[in-house]
Parts: C-alpha cells; sequence; structure tokens
C-alpha cells in the first residue's frame, strides 16, 4: 500500500514477488490465506507509475490515500504502534475500505513492509480483517477473526537490511502472528503510522467512515515518532477536501488519531 502513483501496474502475487528477489517466507502462528476475502473487491494495494504528492507546509504531505505520520530522513530498523479497531458506517451499497497500519519504506520507495487491519465495507455490510503486505507483492489476508473494539499491536523490524520481522497481536482475542521474511535490497527509508484508503489498479477505492481510529505507543527505531524528524501526512480528494482530520501529537509524541470526514 504505498503512497499513491497515479497510472496503474498491476502488482506480483506474493510468491513470485517475493521469489523473483530471492525473498523467504516463514510464519509462527495460526493459519493464513493468500486469498482476498471474499466479501472485499481487489487486493489491498495502490497504483504505480507518474505522479506523487506535493508539500502542504513544512512538516505536512498531502496524499490522495495516506494519512498519518512518518519518518523519511534516515535509514529506520523498527516501526511499531497499537490502535483499536474501529467500527464502520455502511450507508451506501458499494466497497469502501478503511486501513490502519505501521510499516517500513514506501514514502518515498517503490516497496512497503507492513501489516494491520482493515475496516471495511461489503454493500451495507461491515467486514474486518488482519493482514500483511511486501508491497508490491498481494498482502496476505490471516483468517483470525477481528471485530470493532479489539486492541492491537502491531511492528515491523529488520535487521542487516534483509531480514524483516512483522508482527501482530490482538489481545482481546488472544491470537498472534509472527511473520519472518528474507528480502534484500530494500531502501529501509521510512517509517510510517497510517490510516489509509487502500487503492486497486482502477484507483483509490472510497474510505469506509470509521469514525475515529486511536493510536498510540507509536514508535520509530525505539523512540516516540513525534522525537525524531517526522511529517504529517494528510489525505486529500480530487476537489482539495480533507477526507479525514489527523490530530497532533500527545504523549511525548506517541499518540495521535485520525478522524473520518469524507468517503472520496
Amino acid at each position: 500500500m504505498k503512497i499513491l502513483k497515479l497510472a496503474a501496474i498491476p502488482a506480483l502475487a506474493l510468491a513470485v514477488g517475493l521469489a523473483a528477489a530471492g525473498g523467504q517466507v516463514a510464519v509462527k502462528g495460526a493459519a493464513f490465506s493468500t486469498g482476498k476475502p471474499a466479501a472485499v473487491s481487489g487486493p489491498m494495494i495502490p497504483a504505480r507509475g507518474a505522479g506523487g504528492y506535493e508539500s502542504a507546509g513544512n512538516d505536512t504531505l498531502v496524499s490522495t490515500n495516506w494519512s498519518g505520520y512518518a519518518a523519511h530522513t534516515g535509514q529506520y530498523k523498527s516501526v511499531s504502534a497499537t490502535w483499536t479497531e474501529p467500527g464502520v458506517s455502511c450507508p451506501a451499497a458499494q466497497v469502501q475500505v478503511s486501513a490502519f497500519w505501521v510499516g517500513l519504506d514506501g514514502y518515498k520507495s517503490n516497496s512497503v513492509e507492513q501489516l494491520g487491519t482493515d475496516s471495511a465495507c461489503n454493500g451495507t455490510t461491515p467486514v474486518y480483517y488482519t493482514w500483511f503486505e511486501m508491497y508490491p507483492a498481494f498482502p496476505v489476508y490471516f483468517t483470525n477473526p477481528a471485530r470493532p473494539g479489539d486492541h492491537f499491536t502491531a511492528s515491523v523490524t529488520v535487521r542487516d537490511g534483509a531480514y524483516y520481522t512483522l508482527k501482530i497481536a490482538d489481545s482481546n482475542r488472544g491470537w498472534s502472528h509472527t511473520v519472518y521474511i528474507t528480502h534484500h535490497g530494500l531502501a529501509d527509508s521510512s517509517a510510517e503510522v497510517i490510516a489509509e484508503a487502500p487503492s486497486t489498479a482502477s484507483g483509490v477505492l472510497p474510505l469506509a467512515d470509521f469514525g475515529n481510529v486511536y493510536f498510540s505507543a507509536a514508535e520509530v527505531n525505539g523512540h516516540s515518532m513525534g522525537s525524531v524528524p517526522h511529517t504529517t501526512v494528510v489525505m486529500e480528494n480530487n476537489s482539495s477536501q480533507f477526507k479525514d482530520y489527523v490530530s497532533g501529537l500527545t504523549d511525548n509524541g506517541r499518540k495521535f488519531h485520525v478522524t473520518w470526514e469524507h468517503s472520496s
């Protein structure tokens, strides 16, 4: 789920994408599936190609699909945060998705190593699920149930520039996953805690009305997000309206919240 570029290029399947780069995957925990949830249309990946983003101020960046905070002025070895899965309101008979995640890369690189949760609408029916993704490979969905109000802790770390560990845990339901991936040559040039409007090759999906999502314990390289050089990322539609609101950082730079405003 890289920060959006405009022209579409289809993504590779996870196994193909990792194999092409000499990657290896091992998962400790319950089963997962490489198929997308049947209730949700399309992979959770953005289009790539020409285009980009623009600065909206000294420490703010405008995006069409990301909101939250990003550190991007050095090399990064870890990022982590916690959040409570928000419920979604689904008044329209269409697919709408809101994703919440932590990850390395994606701000100014062509890969993202990330994992998180989705609150989505299959028509007027809300659905909730968890996933990891080594973009541009397809996301991989965990089979464990996720529900509104569940408290998630997630982290991505890298050792020696190639050995990635992605962890996610649901403390309400008592399950966790640890994913080990070997992948050489990635930039590790940014670290993010993000709410996203996921995309397919056709463009950005409508942002599901999640109300508010509250992130806490947001840390980069073992320090609070607020204590390292960081940028606020705000999501804007084609009419220059903000899709959601990103609060300032509190709790010594470890907490913030995102409030939904527009689906598209």
